[in-house]
């Protein structure tokens, strides 16, 4: 294509976009369950391992592959900044009439039916 017919912020490069890293009230625990944690774990080794293949198997100006690669880092910070704050907890340890974070709450529907729900963030 002909210089032309592109604009001058086409040759700019551009910035990933960035999650911003909690949306937590000021105060607010971040709570992860042990199963939450662990799935953001494996997501974080992922998107690692994936970050060193397009750094190893690419060219430096492949434009497609750098904003892949900083979609990818951008990610992964979010993921560390969320598990560094995180704390762990597991279900309740008492069975009680409060719902809480980590209960298992089964529910039954006049009709009879049952559904089981966790909570979770």
């Amino acid at each position: 294509m002909s210089k032309a017919f592109t604009r001058e912020s086409d040759d700019a490069p551009e910035t990933p976009l960035v999650r911003p890293a909690t949306v937590l009230p000021p105060g607010v625990k971040n709570l992860l369950t042990p199963g939450g944690a662990l799935q953001l774990r494996q997501e974080l080794e992922q998107l690692t391992a994936e970050e060193a293949a397009l750094r190893a198997a690419t060219n430096a100006s492949d434009e497609t592959s750098k904003r892949r690669q900083q979609a990818l880092a951008a990610r992964a910070l979010q993921i560390q900044r969320t598990l560094q704050t995180a704390v762990i907890t597991g279900p309740p340890t008492m069975a009680d009439d409060v719902v809480r974070f980590g209960a298992t709450v089964r529910v039954r529907e006049r009709s009879g039916e049952t559904t089981t729900y966790r909570m979770v963030g």
